[in-house]
């Protein structure tokens, strides 16, 4: 959404709904009572906003002919005032649209979400707000290095739309901004819907049942007897064949089938191609990656991108190179002589022997650690209450010495019932329970630091992913400019963690829910991104937390996952029964960087891909301009990139026209790698068990993970700033140095 979209909210102290008294309303925000309040507020943000534009418009015209006579930081607070009021409603909007129980707020959000998604495209173009803006670019000297960085993110994203071009070409660049926008529309529906090329794989029903349950599969019809068809937008059914199937030819049935099903949107894919390319250059840039990469850690530079992504490829060569002859040694141990491709490792060969010599690797693993109880990684569960109350709250508190806190909700706060607002608390989970639950997050020196939602289960008509939603930014209070610009009070972040874990209670030593170790794994990493919105303190809640780089943001995310397979962490949220096996323990965190050179080398060829369709230099260093993108044929380059690094690759296949990052992460799917290396930089520098520090004069060794003086460390020189400070500075803050890729592959 650009600059007025997203990331924060300021509660509107006009708003009051007419179903309560109470003020206190959906997510803790006043005026939300009732589904219609949306409309209300929406409507009240406009006016609002509106209000505010009309006031830039006459200070505006008021310089050109007088002179300074306002402070331009004023203006640029007022700037963040209209986004503030605007993502006040759409952002609650958003969440609300995506999890709420009832189908009323559901669709009375979406309409408020339309409604003001509406409106932030007539912000985003207006010319009123752009030249307000132009006064603060002048005034670049008297500035602060927060202040400017704010000022220069909103002037890219405002020209990024072309509002700086004469009329008629703006006109130009929204017709073919609103023609890349229903491609990518159109390619992801594709590949979510799958209706204009779902078809069916059919296989002998008893080879399929030897690995999945019957009551697991699709229902079969009579006239199918012994085969069973299953339709390619089952993944995960497809997915597990390809996992534990011993059958080399329903491996390749299943995979040849798969990634062959949506050939609709190669077309699809190769006009985005054009269309991103276009619409790039007719803005003044020299391709789509240009564009996209402008305000990202690379400056603009997609060089930058293949350099980094070549030196990923030279230092795990060896690895991946040793990680393929293993393969293809086992392969011909199992499947013997037998055939033509029996010497060679073939896709659909790939998912099933990682996975064969990862569980045998974990089983000799385990009994040498005299693993004991019988237990398997298979068996490793860990229990939710634990994992919050021993675990989160524990993580926080050494590292950081914050305290989290979970409160009681007001009924009028909750989203998992139909009705909230009854005082019946058996409408819902309530505390400890499966419902949603309330955290606030207090310092000593520093107060309040804000509130966490978590919404950890499933229900009907909820986002089906795991995800962090930003209900309200935080942010310093503003400078008071003059005795009738009213103070803004310092604004305290709200955020709430969704997931769908299972639900299952069986009684795990302490009973509540239980999770599998990838479900610990998964909600840490969206805690990262929770703690990044709650400790920033900026003073402009357009730069407040994760509104960051692309390809910095998942940096904490990732790096919080890292707990996840440290054992000192782990004996804090493990059963009982567990913390006697420390076999089980050791065999779990060994298997972490089992074929991480073919994860890697995988993951790199997607982004040199993604790249090469929307840059101007493909991967392998020719520099070639794209004059003619719609010439480029995108599965002719796909094999290539696979030929070129060694990557298994089936003739006839097209993976890539599911591979939604293109759309939502083109020319930007590096960031993935670029924050892994980072996190992991930091994890073994600063935090990894007996490392020496690497700054001068602080080279003492540390024994705890959840260091007090490091996490202290990652909180003010990093976590603090959110957005407000250029990351290749805040990596160099943290780590004393530039970030190094070659510990991206050391296991140590």
């Amino acid at each position: 959404r650009y600059f007025f979209g997203g990331g924060g909210t300021t509660p509107l102290s006009q708003s009051k709904s007419t179903s309560s008294s109470s003020s206190v309303g959906l997510y803790s925000l006043e005026g939300l009572h009732q589904p219609s309040d949306f409309i209300q507020l929406s409507k009240q943000a406009m006016h609002q906003c509106d209000t505010l534009r009309s006031y830039l418009y006459s200070i505006t015209t008021a310089n050109s002919d007088n002179g300074d006579i306002i402070h331009p930081v004023e203006i640029l607070h007022s700037l963040d005032d209209i986004s503030n009021i605007v993502c006040s409603v759409i952002d609650a909007a958003e969440l609300c649209r995506s999890t709420h129980a009832s189908s009323a707020w559901r669709n009375a959000a979406s309409e408020s979400f339309r409604i003001l998604s509406d409106y932030i495209s007539q912000l985003n173009s207006d010319v009123s707000l752009y030249s307000a803006l132009q006064i603060v670019v002048k005034s670049k000297d008297t500035l602060t290095s927060e202040e400017w960085r704010m000022a220069s993110s909103l002037k890219a994203e405002f020209e990024r739309d072309g509002i700086h071009l004469p009329q008629d070409q703006r006109q130009h660049v929204r017709m073919l901004s609103n023609n890349v926008v229903s491609l990518e529309t159109l390619f992801m529906e594709n590949v979510t819907k799958g209706d204009c090329g779902t078809k069916n794989v059919t296989l002998k029903k008893d080879d399929v049942t030897q690995i999945i349950p019957l009551h697991y599969l699709p229902p079969t019809s009579p006239d199918e007897g012994s085969t069973i068809s299953i339709s390619t937008d089952e993944s995960t059914i497809l997915n597990t064949l390809l996992r534990h199937s011993h059958d080399p030819k329903l491996r390749k049935d299943v995979y040849m089938e798969y990634n062959k099903s949506i050939a609709s949107n190669l077309d699809v894919l190769h006009a985005l191609i054009t269309a991103r390319h276009e619409l790039s250059t007719e803005l003044g840039f020299t391709c789509y990656a240009h564009r996209f990469l402008q305000d990202k850690m690379v400056g603009g530079d997609s060089k930058q991108v293949n350099i980094f992504l070549q030196n990923l490829l030279k230092r795990g060569d060896e690895m991946y190179r040793r990680e393929m002859e293993m393969i293809l040694r086992v392969k011909k141990q199992v499947e013997g002589a037998s055939g033509s491709d029996y010497n060679v490792v073939e896709a659909w060969d790939v998912p099933f022997y990682t996975n064969l010599i990862k569980s045998h690797q974990a089983l000799q693993q385990q009994q040498q650690h005299g693993g004991g109880n019988g237990m398997h990684l298979s068996d490793l569960q860990f229990n939710l209450e634990k994992l919050v109350q021993k675990g989160m709250t524990k993580l926080v508190e050494n590292l950081f010495g914050i305290h989290m806190v979970e409160v009681e909700m007001s009924p009028y706060e909750r989203w998992d019932i139909e009705h909230a607002g009854t005082d019946d608390e058996s409408n819902h989970g309530g505390k400890n329970g499966d419902g949603v639950r309330k955290f606030e997050f207090h310092h000593d020196e520093e107060g309040p630091l804000g509130t966490m939602y978590l919404d950890l289960h499933p229900r009907r008509g909820k986002y089906v992913h795991a995800a962090h939603f930003t209900i309200r930014c935080g942010c310093k209070p503003r400078p008071q400019f003059s005795s009738e610009n009213k103070k803004k009070q310092h604004q305290l972040p709200i955020v709430a963690l969704v997931c769908n874990l299972a639900s299952r209670s069986d009684d795990i030593n302490t009973g509540g829910a239980i999770l599998s170790h990838g479900e610990v794994e998964t909600l840490l990493h969206e805690f990262g991104h929770a703690l990044h919105s709650l400790l920033s303190r900026t003073s402009f809640q357009h730069l407040s937390g994760t509104r960051a780089p692309i390809d910095f943001v998942e940096t904490p995310s990732h790096f919080m996952e890292h707990f996840a397979w440290e054992p000192q962490f782990l004996r804090l949220i493990a059963p009982s029964s567990m913390l006697l096996d420390e076999g089980i323990l050791s065999t779990l965190v060994s298997t972490r960087y089992a074929f991480r050179g073919i994860d890697v080398r995988t993951q790199i060829l997607y982004a040199l891909f993604d790249q090469a369709l929307f840059g101007t230099f493909y991967p392998h260093g020719q520099q070639q301009q794209q004059q003619n993108p719609s010439l480029f044929h995108s599965t002719q380059f796909f094999a290539l990139l696979h030929q070129q690094h060694n990557v298994p690759y089936a003739e006839g296949t097209h993976w890539h026209t599911r591979f939604g990052h293109l759309v939502t992460y083109g020319a930007g799917y590096y960031g993935y790698l670029y924050s892994q290396v980072f996190a992991l930089d930091i994890w073994k520098t600063r935090f990894a068990v007996a490392t020496s520090d690497v700054v001068a004069g602080d080279d003492d060794k540390h024994d705890d993970v959840m260091s007090r003086r490091e996490g202290t460390r990652l909180w003010k020189d990093m976590l603090i700033h959110g957005g407000g400070k250029d990351p290749n500075v805040m990596l160099r803050d943290v780590l004393g140095r530039a970030p190094n890729v070659d510990t991206f592959f050391d296991r140590a």
